[in-house]
């Protein structure tokens, strides 16, 4: 009767828990970044970088800033900048009922394995995928990185950055340490753009002796209208008309440049002469 009694007996666990959740005020840096919002290819841009605590006061740290091209970040999913949740983790409570009396057969996996070459053809499959990946070169999606810039008791730094030709906009990205117990982060953009851009409209073909007129449509990217000139320079081309023209600059229409050009019949017999 007493074994009986121990083998029904029953094991009751009662438990209780609450989380009190701490802000980690002293442990936090405000990074900022001051820079021109836009900008055009090919400029020097001044970045300023200022880091202080929550009450506004400057500190001194380190500082690590890129750029990156948007389109590139968009590839991939960006991880978290802020280090500070690196150092703070949640230990939840758990409670695990675990049940040995199905184990005498031992271990018996419920997901089932392909069989007759399957998942060997699985993985020719996606090896084929990778061999089908085309790599872009000559890119440049970082076009500025600086691991460690020092930043004294004021609390800010001044960088001077060339921007690259793209037309593009460009993610600025900022962590910073400030002794052993601070720790923040920054994101900015900057958007790289021409003020102007000039569409050609050329004929498909011409032949010596023709004479056509050739397009351009204009429209104004950035900032506002106003008076414009138009200039060209042709080389194995008569012009028919000056080479510059006056107009105005309309914000929202496009500006259309015609000019007439004579295809000069030399190069015909320039190249009767190479034969």
């Amino acid at each position: 009767i007493r074994q009986r009694q121990q083998m029904t007996a029953a094991l009751i666990v009662l438990q209780a828990c609450t989380w009190v959740e701490v802000e980690p005020r002293d442990n936090r840096l405000d990074v900022t970044l001051k820079h021109p919002a836009k900008a055009q290819p090919g400029d020097e841009i001044d970045v300023t970088v200022t880091l202080s605590d929550p009450d506004g006061d400057p500190l001194s740290g380190e500082v690590t800033l890129w750029l990156v091209d948007q389109a590139v970040l968009a590839l991939g999913k960006e991880q978290k900048l802020d280090p500070l949740p690196r150092f703070i983790t949640s230990q939840p409570s758990r409670m695990t009922l675990r049940d040995t009396r199905n184990l005498a057969f031992g271990y018996l996996p419920f997901s089932e394995q392909p069989g007759g070459g399957v998942a060997k053809m699985m993985a020719r499959a996606e090896g084929a995928l990778l061999d089908n990946v085309t790599i872009r070169r000559n890119f440049q999606p970082v076009p500025y990185f600086n691991p460690r810039i020092m930043i004294d008791n004021n609390g800010q730094a001044t960088l001077r950055i060339k921007l690259p030709d793209n037309l593009t906009l460009f993610k600025l990205r900022a962590k910073a340490v400030s002794g052993a117990e601070r720790f923040g982060y920054a994101k900015s953009e900057v958007a790289v753009r021409l003020p102007i851009i000039v569409q050609p409209t050329l004929p498909r073909f011409v032949r010596p002796g023709d004479e056509f007129t050739a397009q351009a449509i204009g429209r104004i990217v950035e900032g506002d209208g106003g008076p414009g000139i138009a200039q060209i320079n042709v080389d194995g081309l008569e012009l028919l008309e000056e080479n510059q023209k006056q107009f105005e600059w309309n914000v929202n229409k496009p500006q259309k440049i015609e000019l007439n050009f004579l295809i000069s019949r030399k190069i015909k017999r320039e190249i009767q002469t190479i034969k």
